[in-house]
Order: structure tokens, then sequence, then C-alpha cells
């Protein structure tokens, strides 16, 4: 059988638990979704998958695929004011210019994605969110979390696979501040380039 991307991954994250419909997928171009783009190809690259459990909704970030996108747009080292914060309360933090364009593009989606999938728990209201990511999606995964906590969505823990360094001091005091340092589990190879990439001071 021919089946597509999403009808693949669809049948595996069911097969692992999740609950039937609430699987999403949210690319940063919805007309180009990832799974199609070339490994020589110059497009967006985010990805996430969002799907509820019987009693927590888990978020994954896909790293970057390609080479050129690689070294260059979400690549970009030049630190931008990230917006957080509460509604009506908005904190400028610096971070990572690249990674976080990524993550603007898909932010709202994704945040209509979780919002849909604690729907599937058994309690929404207590239904915390779990996410994870692998190099720019460990940075995004980040910058949800961030978000999450902002707008009082439980977040049960991070797990971080070759996160980059994606914010100046501030934003670090405002990550630990949120209490996600405590939740937090990262790992990652001392070999690993991407892991030692910092924001510019």
């Amino acid at each position: 059988n021919d089946y597509s991307y999403s009808e693949i991954y669809t049948r595996k994250w069911t097969a692992l638990g999740a609950a039937a419909g609430s699987l999403s997928f949210v690319d940063e171009d919805p007309d180009v979704p990832l799974a199609v783009i070339s490994l020589f190809t110059s497009q967006p690259e985010a990805h996430a998958v969002v799907f509820a459990t019987q009693h927590d909704v888990w978020v994954s970030f896909r790293g970057l695929t390609n080479i050129e996108a690689g070294l260059g747009d979400s690549a970009r080292f030049t630190p931008v004011n990230g917006t957080f914060g509460s509604e009506g309360q908005p904190r400028y933090l610096p971070v990572h210019g690249g990674f976080y364009s990524s993550f603007a593009a898909v932010w709202p989606r994704v945040q209509q994605a979780v919002d849909r999938a604690r729907q599937y728990t058994q309690d929404p209201s207590s239904a915390r969110v779990y996410l994870t990511g692998h190099s720019m999606g460990a940075a995004l995964a980040t910058f949800t979390a961030m978000r999450l906590v902002d707008a009082q969505v439980p977040v049960g823990a991070l797990y971080l696979f070759g996160a980059p360094k994606m914010g100046q001091q501030s934003f670090t005091d405002a990550f630990m501040d949120a209490g996600l340092d405590i939740i937090t589990f990262s790992w990652w190879n001392e070999l690993d380039m991407v892991s030692w990439l910092g924001v510019p001071m």
C-alpha cells in the first residue's frame, strides 16, 4: 500500500499510545510539508507532531534536515527580541533569531493543536504537556514551553537532545524563574558542534 507521510506516522504514534483523532502535524509552511523537502532545498524547517495520551499531551519538534536551511535562515545567529509573558504583559527576551523566526511561524498552529489534543485527555484542565526536540527542535520545544507556562498550561517536562544555546542571560533567567529548569532533561554529545554554538552576547 502507498501510504502518505501523515498516514504512516499516524499509525506509528497511535500504536505507541496516541489517542485516536488527537494527532496533528504542524509545518512552518503548510503548503510545503517537511516530509517532502529535499535534502538540498532551502525551505522552512520547523515541524512538530502533537498528540494526546489518556492523561497527557506530547509535542515533538524535529531538528534541521537540509543543508541550506541549516546554514541559512534557520541558523541565523543574530539575536532578536522574542515575545514571551502573559497576555497584556509581554516580556521581550533576546533569543536566537533564526530559531525564533521558525518558532513564531508555527506557534499559533502548535498552540491550537495542543488545545485540541488536551480535549482528548480524561481531564483537559489538568493535562500536562510534555515537550521534546532535537537540535533546532530542542530550541523550538523550549520556546513553546515558555509560552505554555505564560498561558498557565501545565508543562510536565522538557526532554532536549543536542540543544543549542538559544538565548542570552535574561532569557535563561526567565526560563529558570518559570521553574522549567527543574523539569528539563538535556542530553548532548560533546563532539556535536550545534550544542556549542551560541547567541552573540
